[in-house]
């Protein structure tokens, strides 16, 4: 059985460095928002109200706006179109004719991530973010 104390960890860790970034909502997720405010004005005013669903359901907004709507049609289709074109990605081999279809298949994938990256600014942020801490070897925790 192995085991560490807590003191030997942490000599070998180096200090945590906490950034915090103000990310401003997108367009989308303003509307879902407001309409959720809107929604439940009365509600919220109300003193001896559970004031916890309201709240959750304005995190969900501010994480990304597809938690509470479904999008419009042209978001669906992208990302249904990305879906299948990832699974059928996963079922293609090798040799030179398979190679242009996977290659049709990653950007109708990436058309759907692009959605999806879209759809948020913090999802935005990190699209940018995350590939950069790679490249500098560095990790990061959300």
């Amino acid at each position: 059985m192995l085991r560490r104390t807590k003191a030997d960890v942490q000599e070998k860790l180096p200090l945590k460095t906490e950034t915090l970034v103000k990310v401003e909502l997108t367009v989308p997720q303003k509307r879902v928002y407001r309409a959720v405010l809107d929604r439940n004005l009365a509600h919220i005013a109300n003193p001896r109200a559970s004031l916890s669903n309201a709240f959750m359901q304005l995190r969900k907004a501010c994480n990304h706006p597809r938690l509470l709507e479904g999008g419009a049609d042209g978001e669906e289709e992208a990302i249904r179109r990305a879906l299948d074109a990832a699974r059928e990605l996963e079922e293609v081999g090798g040799g030179a004719a398979r190679a242009a279809a996977a290659a049709g298949l990653q950007a109708e994938v990436e058309a759907g991530v692009e959605s999806l990256v879209h759809g948020s600014g913090k999802m935005v942020l990190l699209h940018k973010l995350l590939p950069r801490l790679r490249r500098g070897g560095d990790k990061g925790l959300l």
